[in-house]
């Protein structure tokens, strides 16, 4: 991967002193913070999660800083973060909920059908995650049971 593609675009900060970092070219990783507070006098000032929080991308990319010289560079975060597809992991969460909304609201996949006018073949391929719906169908699907879709911090994702 070039340097120009390494570069960071975004940082999410998560629980236990876990960032999400997103680089250029559509990459994201996870990068453990931990052993950076363990080992360095000079970022011990993140152990507070106030300061921790206050992650932000360096200029150019070069990096993530929270200032006063707490810095990681975009190689190191690189070199030491673990890659994460976000966007597949949350769609199966979102199927795996779907799925579990429908149990809990005592629908069978056929009175969903009905309720959704979709057919109960279609529902059974988008819970197995065989297909993505479209957000509409998800709509569809969601209504009849009382619920809806909305926007949160992927850090209060259970």
């Amino acid at each position: 991967m070039s340097d120009m593609e390494k570069k960071v675009v975004a940082v999410l900060p998560l629980e236990d002193y876990k960032l999400v970092v997103w680089f250029a070219a559509g990459v994201s990783k996870v990068y453990d913070a931990r052993r950076l507070v363990s080992q360095s006098e000079t970022f011990a000032p993140l152990s507070r999660p106030s300061v921790f929080k206050r992650v932000r991308p360096m200029p150019e990319g070069a990096g993530i800083t929270w200032g006063n010289g707490m810095n990681v560079l975009v190689n190191d975060l690189y070199a030491h973060g673990k890659t994460i597809d976000l966007v597949e992991s949350e769609k199966h969460r979102l199927l795996d909920d779907l799925a579990q909304t429908r149990r809990e609201s005592d629908f069978s996949q056929m009175r969903l059908g009905e309720a959704a006018g979709i057919r109960q073949p279609v529902i059974s391929r988008i819970e197995g995650g065989d297909i993505a719906p479209q957000i509409n169908t998800l709509f569809k699907l969601l209504t009849p049971m009382g619920k809806t879709l909305a926007i949160v911090d992927l850090d209060e994702v259970e």
